[in-house]
């Protein structure tokens, strides 16, 4: 069984996700993005390179959210000069 979901990846770009089951119940996917990393972190508990990959991107996310916050904090004090 196979199912093809929409979806961006880190830059905005649109991705066709891939999740393929097969009859033995393996899971396959391709070209996850970072935002659904965690639920398949939660289906896949004892994959440990993927609970890496969610680590990973989870810092990544915190990362570019304290830069955007930054970023918004200099933009609204240059305004207010």
């Amino acid at each position: 069984m196979s199912a093809h979901l929409p979806g961006h990846d880190e830059r905005g770009c649109d991705v066709l996700i891939t999740i393929r089951i097969t009859p033995d119940g393996r899971l396959f996917v391709h070209d996850i993005t970072p935002d659904l990393l965690p639920a398949l972190a939660a289906v896949c508990p004892n994959d440990r390179e993927l609970a890496l990959r969610a680590q990973i991107a989870a810092q990544i996310s915190a990362q570019n959210a304290a830069a955007h916050r930054s970023c918004e904090c200099e933009q609204l004090r240059s305004n207010q000069s």
